[in-house]
């Protein structure tokens, strides 16, 4: 938690943890819909983290350089953590926002709302804390959806 702790020191706070790694490119709500959702949270003076493997430190880095240059202070990327490191991270966040289960699971269990986009994969029994983004493609859910959620659950 300290190292976490001092690692976020600069981003804006609430801040909200995108886990943007995926077990199969088919789960990958792609790079436009997460820097388009990172630039809305960041303008409402919200920070946003990043939160990966190794194998996500370039896709992080792509999202970094597609928010615009003046909000880049209210994002940072953390792709090189330990799975202990990661949790602290996620106990930290506002909450999490991904694209496959692992990382939202996580943030669960550290008692933080997360927010699944699934597209048109199964609807899965999970944590109360943990909420679905179902739709017949993936490309259907929303940047503009994804947001008004978070906003409408309060966790803004």
């Amino acid at each position: 938690m300290e190292k976490m702790s001092k690692f976020l020191t600069e981003l804006p706070r609430p801040f909200y943890a995108f886990a943007i790694g995926t077990s199969e490119p088919v789960k990958q709500w792609g790079r436009e819909n997460y820097t388009a959702l990172a630039t809305e949270i960041i303008k409402e003076g919200r920070g946003v983290l990043l939160l990966g493997g190794p194998n996500e430190a370039d896709f992080a880095r792509e999202i970094e350089e597609g928010v615009p240059e003046n909000l880049r202070r209210g994002i940072a990327s953390l792709t090189n953590a330990t799975i202990l490191e990661s949790a602290a991270a996620l106990s930290l966040a506002r909450a999490c926002v991904g694209n496959d289960t692992a990382a939202p699971n996580i943030a669960a269990a550290c008692g933080r709302p997360a927010y699944v986009i699934l597209g048109p994969r199964q609807l899965i029994n999970h944590d109360p804390l943990i909420h679905l983004f179902i739709a017949p493609k993936l490309s259907d859910v929303l940047v503009e959806t994804v947001l008004a959620h978070i906003q409408s659950d309060g966790v803004s």
